[in-house]
């Protein structure tokens, strides 16, 4: 199966965001901050305790599109109305999605649970000297199938997908997101 490593497209697009304050605040109570800091990390759900959020739109330098989707902090997407509608029935078994609203609109907060072990995957590093300075290749089990997942490396932590999730996003016309079947690539080429 064809994997894809998601990316946030910041070059093209406004990305959505939320108040980190409003954030801590729903959850420090609940999970605590630090978790909730690192939530995409920790793997936990919010579902029970969560509130709808107010999103808005963070300026990225040269823009002036809206994206319909966009990377929130690591395994978190932000949606609104129309990447929802799209996406629903492909991201709903690999976590939880969350109301939120959106300049008045419906958005959503999609919370990916499904983080897959550091050993799901063959990874190549650069090293500089004994210190990881990359991630030179990644390859995953040849029979992973799941629409979209998370895993950490000694690098980063990062979100992939499959062919089916990029080909409903580019059919739905949705903005926001770049694919790369590189799958160490730290930006979308």
């Amino acid at each position: 199966m064809t994997l894809y490593k998601v990316h946030e497209d910041a070059a093209n697009y406004q990305s959505m965001t939320l108040d980190i304050d409003d954030f801590l605040d729903l959850l420090d109570p609940h999970i605590g901050e630090a978790a909730a800091m690192q939530l995409g990390k920790k793997n936990i759900s919010v579902k029970a305790c969560w509130e709808p959020l107010d999103l808005g739109y963070y300026h990225n330098e040269g823009t002036v599109s809206l994206a319909d989707i966009s990377i929130w902090r690591s395994g978190v997407l932000l949606m609104n109305q129309k990447a929802f509608r799209a996406l629903e029935g492909i991201l709903a078994p690999f976590g939880e999605i969350l109301p939120c609203e959106l300049h008045g609109n419906p958005a959503y907060f999609f919370n990916c649970l499904n983080l897959k072990p550091s050993d799901a995957a063959q990874i190549q590093y650069r090293m500089h000297k004994d210190i990881f300075a990359d991630v030179e290749s990644i390859v995953f089990s040849d029979d992973e199938s799941d629409d979209i997942f998370k895993h950490e490396n000694e690098i980063s932590f990062e979100m992939f997908c499959s062919k089916q999730l990029v080909d409903v996003v580019k059919q739905a016309d949705l903005k926001g997101l770049a694919f790369t079947e590189n799958l160490a690539a730290s930006v979308p080429v």
